[in-house]
Formats: C-alpha cells, structure tokens, sequence
C-alpha cells in the first residue's frame, strides 16, 4: 500500500522513498490520520489496508495517550466511532445547517484576505445547505480573478440540544476531511479519538541544520497561493534530533506538540531586518525553500 501520498513534504517523501523506508503499523495508521487534504472516507480505505496487509502491533500507555493492545483493534473502533457522527451528521431529524468558510483574492502580487462568511443564515436540510454553498463557491470558481476558498466547515445543530453541534470540515468538493462534536462524549470514545494527537514518531528527514527551508500552508489550491504562503527560515534542529536523555522521553511520553523544530526567522522590522530565533509546530509539514533569483 502506498502510505508516501499520506506525508505531506515533497522533500520527506522523496528522501523516504530514495532510502526504502518501511513504514511500521503505528507510523502508517499515524501518517494517514495526520493528512490534513484527505477525505475521511479515503482514510477509512487506507486504515483497512492498514489491517488487511500490516502486522498487529501493540502501542504502550504514554503521557497523553491509552494503552492500545491492537492497533488494528484500535483501528477498527476509531472508525466506528467517526462513521457513527456521520450517520448523525447526515440524518435531518430534528436538525438545522449552517456553513462558513474563508476566501481570499489574488491582487498586485498578493493575497488580499477577504471577511469570511459566517455561520448564517441556517437551512433546513443538508442537501439544502450544500446547494447554497456551492452555489457561492462556484461564483467565486467562474470569477475572473483568482480566488482560494479554504477552512470549509458545514455544523448541523440540534433543535433539541443547542449544546449538541456536529462540525464537518470539508474540501472544496464537500467531501468531509473530519469530523467533531461540540457535546461530552463518553469516556472511553474520547481516550479513542485523542489518542493520536498523544502519538510521537522519528520520521527520517533529509534535513540538517542551515538548510533553508519553508514550511508551506497545504490547504491551498493555487500555485500562487501556495508560493505566498511559504516564509523562509533557516533551520536549527528538529526535535528528533534531541540528546539521548530527552529523545527517550519523547519515546516514552511525546505526543503530536513535540513534533517541532526551531529556526532563525527574518522579521522585517522597517529598514532594519533581522533574524529572530523561533519554535515551528510541525517538522513533517517542513519543505526545501525553492529560490527564485529572477524575482
């Protein structure tokens, strides 16, 4: 199975498939819950594979995270629970839509962020809910300037629970990238659902310290927006890279926020730019800075 289209860096993807890199169970399952442009339902395909064609493996108790003695074990409840809220995401009874999302134009050079659409008005139905909000979409779709719509989220609220919201996360197609609930859950469902964000892995990067890099926002669809966005930094270390001592409590108690680098940052500060030196949130998400010497 191919768990490369899951990781996000062009450049870790690469170096991952130059040395052979063989996933283990609890990376592959990881990998594909951390992608944030897949569609839920392509991860659930994934996830199957995952226990059709992995070994079983099992995952200690850490810091943040339950004791799973199955990874497919666990597999399989996490994707009960999330086509559960599905189900009731979908089912009309008693429920009333809404949407929102944010656009920004391309003008001079840049992106120009535009108010973002709220939470109004709400719709009787689903179905009623997506024609309206395709309807906007693909305004801005045949418009002759360039548009990126993104952070796409459609909630179904409870008539009888205002308490009760369930929030979907959609792509531009409405195909759901995940799915929540603004209410308590039982115990157990919650220690399931957490339990990847209290997850911590060593990935092989191709990355050393100096190299420039960028750290791109992947939710855009346009080449442009997707140059604008990617601030260059000069690269410091990368969590992974820490002393023994403090690499085995990552081992051992790490989750998804230690997953970080540090690097000196350019802030433009009037006529006298200088380097800061910074924390970034996310090393998987972490590219070469491609220079362009003509601009």
């Amino acid at each position: 199975m191919d768990i490369f289209r899951f990781i996000r860096s062009n450049a870790i993807k690469a170096y991952l498939k130059k040395i052979n890199y063989s996933f283990s169970t609890p990376e592959a399952a990881y990998l594909i819950w951390q992608s944030q442009e897949i569609p839920l339902k392509e991860k659930f395909k994934a996830w199957e594979e995952v226990i059709a064609h992995l070994p079983n493996d099992s995952m200690p108790e850490r810091m943040n995270m339950m004791e799973i003695k199955s990874v497919h074990d666990f597999l399989k409840e996490y994707m009960y629970i999330q086509n559960k809220w599905i189900e009731k995401f979908n089912c009309p009874v008693h429920e009333v839509y809404s949407y929102q999302y944010h656009v920004r134009v391309y003008s001079n050079g840049k992106w120009e962020y535009l108010k973002k659409k709220n939470y109004e008005p709400v719709y009787s139905s689903l179905a009623e809910c997506k024609r309206y909000l395709i309807d906007e979409i693909n305004e801005y779709s045949n418009a002759n300037e360039i548009y990126d719509i993104y952070g796409i989220t459609v909630r179904r609220h409870s008539l009888k629970n205002s308490n009760h919201i369930i929030v979907a996360h959609m792509n531009a197609k409405l195909e759901i990238l995940s799915i929540a609930i603004n209410d308590s859950i039982p115990d157990n469902e919650q220690k399931i659902l957490s339990a990847f964000e209290g997850m911590w892995f060593d990935i092989p990067t191709p990355f050393k310290s100096g190299d420039i890099l960028c750290k791109g926002h992947f939710y855009a669809d346009t080449e442009e927006a997707k140059r604008e966005e990617m601030e260059p930094f000069i690269l410091c270390r990368i969590n992974t890279w820490n002393t023994d001592k403090k690499r085995n409590f990552l081992l051992q108690d790490g989750d998804i926020t230690d997953m970080g680098f540090s690097a000196f940052y350019l802030e433009k500060d009037g006529d006298n730019p200088q380097f800061c030196w910074n924390h970034g949130e996310y090393y998987l998400d972490l590219e070469y800075y491609e220079i362009d010497f003509g601009r």
